[in-house]
């Protein structure tokens, strides 16, 4: 117990500390990724009860790829720091509402350290790591987790994998989420950039990143660092089939390339990159997004976009779309949604909540993007009709531009999908 001892101390130093002057000041012993450990650690083992084995860090910060800017005389984190809260399976897991209340003390802590930081916290029974399958998420957090408190040799419960395991269509979710995630900042939009703005520049290169990682599983050639997968990618530019790729990989190479130089690299706010990378970045995305479907449902490659889409639904089970439904109804309250019942009925003999959801953004994103490309493109307004794929209904009034279909589906991608896999 001398680490949760050490940790405690290190924290009521930290607390201590007069907020007048939080900035992080980093030095050879200290960066902020050791600093949200630490005040991760503290909280959560001093919050989470005792059925708590390990607090394991996970995503790009576990790889040692999080990008770092310097803002406001501190450290921004861009992206969130992901962490698993693993508990004894007979042990009660704290509810989402207290898992809430962890996190935000957590991300206020680090304020005060002049560290702007998403924390992601995730709370799973031991059970959630014994009984992995094979997905990207599984094979990243086995091969790069790192156990900051507890039980150090706790991922060897899960089996181990090899990147060919993975289901395609996991790739393809990793694409279409990062397709959702484009609508996360609505109010940044005008279209026309000299510079874009900070959280939509980031969502942009994850895209950019993203795509490189979900092309290369379906390409047999999955690495799972960002330096290596830019390496893949370059291995496959001479090869002779590439004429089936989705678009010309030499340029699609370099994009990934400066993007991963930055994210690995950027310690200042991106001052460089206007609305044409945004608006390249999404068109490139829906040439890969249409490729992928295609190899998924089987359908003929010059299909419409709505016909790919709903070629890949009739492929889904009706167990699929069933469970899904049923994660609505919980979440929404089996009496108080009832007058949702007849609507979700239809959209549930079609697919599940995820892929209508999928769609929703899709069709939105591409569409308007197409638009701006044309010089066609108003308000967004043209495309409020796929509010009717999504199964949660906010009040509809004034949901016609832009700004507002974004917030209406990312509500919705937030709400019923994030941390499920349903």
């Amino acid at each position: 117990m001398k680490l949760l001892s050490d940790l405690k101390e290190w924290m009521r130093s930290q607390v201590s500390q007069p907020v007048s002057n939080p900035k992080f000041a980093p030095d050879e012993n200290s960066d902020p990724s050791t600093i949200i450990c630490r005040v991760t650690a503290c909280h959560s083992v001093k919050h989470s009860g005792h059925g708590l084995r390990a607090i394991i860090l996970t995503g790009s910060m576990a790889r040692g790829e999080g990008t770092y800017i310097t803002q406001d005389g501190g450290v921004r984190v861009m992206g969130d720091a992901e962490f698993l809260l693993v508990f004894r399976d007979r042990a009660s897991v704290p509810s989402a509402g207290k898992m809430g209340g962890i996190r935000d003390d957590i991300e206020n802590l680090l304020a005060a350290q002049g560290i702007s930081c998403a924390v992601g916290l995730s709370a799973v029974p031991t059970s959630f790591l014994a009984e992995s399958r094979p997905h990207v998420f599984a094979y990243e957090l086995r091969s790069w987790g790192k156990v900051i408190w507890g039980e150090q040799e706790i991922l060897n419960l899960m089996a181990a994998f090899e990147p060919s395991d993975i289901p395609l269509e996991d790739a393809w979710r990793l694409l279409q989420n990062r397709v959702v995630e484009m609508l996360q900042f609505p109010d940044d939009f005008t279209g026309i950039w000299t510079a874009l703005p900070v959280e939509t520049h980031y969502r942009t290169v994850k895209l950019y990143l993203d795509m490189a990682t979900s092309f290369l599983l379906f390409a047999g050639a999955y690495s799972p660092t960002y330096r290596q997968r830019v390496e893949k990618l370059r291995e496959l530019v001479p090869r002779e089939d590439k004429e089936n790729w989705p678009f010309p990989m030499e340029g699609f190479v370099q994009e990934v390339a400066a993007c991963t130089d930055w994210k690995l690299g950027g310690t200042t706010e991106p001052t460089s990159w206007d609305s044409n990378f945004w608006l390249k970045a999404v068109l490139c995305a829906r040439q890969l997004w249409r490729w992928e479907l295609v190899r998924l449902s089987d359908a003929p490659s010059d299909a419409a976009d709505r016909n790919l889409f709903s070629a890949w639904m009739q492929k889904q089970s009706y167990e699929q779309r069933l469970r899904g439904w049923l994660f609505v109804l919980r979440h929404e309250g089996w009496l108080h949604s009832w007058r949702q019942w007849p609507r979700w009925a239809r959209r549930a003999w079609q697919a599940s909540p995820r892929y209508w959801i999928y769609l929703a953004a899709s069709e939105f994103l591409f569409g308007f993007a197409e638009a701006l490309k044309s010089g066609t493109a108003e308000d967004g307004s043209q495309f409020s009709s796929v509010l009717d794929y999504l199964p949660l209904s906010r009040d509809r009034r004034d949901k016609s531009g832009w700004p507002e279909i974004a917030r209406e589906i990312y509500f919705n991608y937030r709400q019923l999908l994030v941390e499920t896999r349903l």
